[in-house]
């Protein structure tokens, strides 16, 4: 069975770029939401009816497959929520990377322009390595990478802030989820410190 992916990666130099599609084995991969006129909405992959959902094992055993150079990158998004337990399956992995990272990426692929960022589609591999994350700091959420099921994945924080700017109602329930799990972490960690 294929399964489809969204990687994230970030380039040294993030300029603002225009859309482009990216055709892939699913049909059409949008690399940043082609139609999509909310400049903060996240990059996007094919629609979801065409994209297989993945779950935990999927996620860890496609993103050790891309032979990343560690350090220079970390889960992102849905996935996250997937690997903390907090979601069954994602649409998609979203990883957001750096350097060798990036540099590994250019070496499969070609980049094509996508909303923000550029875009390495890999359909064969079902995988989109993308340049930047919107207008986050890329190197702080590596930097706050917390290791889970053995892959660097930004804080729980983070999905979360991603999630209220996006604000799709695909994120409505995620946002629930995540602030449910952070409020009884918080919970947790304050009863522990008294």
């Amino acid at each position: 069975m294929l399964s489809v992916f969204t990687v994230v990666a970030a380039s040294p130099s993030r300029a603002p770029l225009g859309p482009s599609i990216v055709t892939g084995l699913t049909g059409r991969i949008t690399c940043g939401g082609v139609g999509d006129s909310h400049r903060n909405q996240p990059p996007l992959a094919a629609p979801a009816a065409a994209r297989p959902a993945v779950n935990r094992d999927q996620i860890v055993s496609v993103v050790r497959g891309l032979a990343l150079p560690a350090g220079d990158w970390a889960v992102h998004a849905s996935a996250v929520m997937v690997l903390h337990g907090l979601l069954e399956e994602a649409g998609d992995v979203d990883v957001v990377a750096r350097g060798a990272a990036w540099a590994r990426a250019l070496e499969v692929g070609t980049p094509v322009r996508g909303r923000q960022d550029l875009c390495v589609a890999l359909p064969a591999r079902g995988v989109e390595i993308w340049s930047g994350w919107l207008d986050d700091d890329v190197d702080a959420l590596i930097a706050g990478a917390e290791p889970v099921l053995g892959l660097p994945c930004v804080s729980l924080e983070a999905v979360l802030r991603f999630k209220l700017t996006s604000n799709r109602p695909k994120d409505q329930p995620h946002i629930a989820a995540l602030r449910r799990h952070l409020a009884a972490d918080e919970r947790d960690h304050d009863s522990s410190a008294s």
